[in-house]
């Protein structure tokens, strides 16, 4: 909200206009323009008015940004119920091997805490050391660049395996598992 105010001041003893503009943005007080001269009022009009319109337009943007942000995190958060929830063993690995995700299942199979395993390599953490190279193996055929075909499309066999998984405590569970590659915007 603008308010002006036009009237007459004595200064040294002579009748001068003058003009008192408070701009007051959202309850609190902006600026105070005391002039007699018109050019920098308008001057000072102009950059107020702009710099409003820039105030309003940056925060529809950071508003917009907080929106996109809150709907983003309850997505995350709805993906992690539904991995948490799975009675399927769910571990996200990078394209290096590292552990980026470990589901509850995991934890409570593996006796290690997400915070644990997290950036680790898999194959460092669960495997017997006979089985290291081959689960190697089947992770670099991952990353070729027809990995993302499915099987039948590629003219393998099925994607499933059997290996033995170490436990935190030692124990040896055997497992079954598949695989899938997911791609970023990267590829």
């Amino acid at each position: 909200m603008i308010w002006v105010g036009i009237g007459f001041g004595a200064i040294f003893g002579v009748l001068e206009p003058t003009i008192r503009i408070w701009v007051l943005h959202k309850g609190h007080f902006i600026e105070h323009i005391f002039s007699t001269d018109l050019h920098e009022i308008w001057v000072r009009l102009l950059v107020m008015f702009i710099s409003i319109i820039f105030g309003v337009y940056t925060q529809a943007i950071i508003t917009r940004r907080q929106r996109a942000e809150e709907a983003l995190q309850e997505e995350r958060n709805f993906v992690s119920a539904v991995l948490d929830t799975a009675g399927a063993l769910v571990v996200v690995l990078d394209s290096q091997g590292r552990i980026v995700r470990f589901n509850r299942a995991c934890e409570q199979t593996t006796g290690y805490s997400f915070n644990e395993v997290k950036g680790r390599h898999f194959w460092d953490l669960f495997l017997i050391e006979e089985e290291m190279e081959p689960v190697k193996a089947v992770f670099e055929q991952l990353k070729s660049p027809l990995s993302h075909l499915s099987p039948r499309m590629r003219g393998d066999v099925p994607n499933e395996y059997e290996n033995y998984l170490v436990t935190k405590d030692g124990i040896r569970r055997l497992i079954t598992w598949s695989n899938t590659v997911l791609l970023n915007k990267k590829g």
